[in-house]
């Protein structure tokens, strides 16, 4: 467990390769196989994209 909000972890990743979807998500852009409406896909499981995000993800992931 970490005492960082997200928004103070997310500010310390390099914002070319890590993403936030969703207010409770980050992942790494390679992480990424697919999006679906408003779902990414991992390898395992599927993560709600949040729609504030959904703009910024689509362009991070041209």
């Amino acid at each position: 467990m970490s005492k960082q909000t997200p928004t103070e972890f997310e500010g310390q990743l390099p914002a070319n390769k890590f993403i936030r979807i969703h207010k409770s998500y980050l992942l790494p852009l390679k992480a990424v196989k697919y999006l679906e409406g408003n779902e990414v896909a991992l390898d395992s499981r599927e993560l709600p994209v949040g729609k504030v995000y959904c703009e910024n993800l689509m362009r991070g992931l041209r």
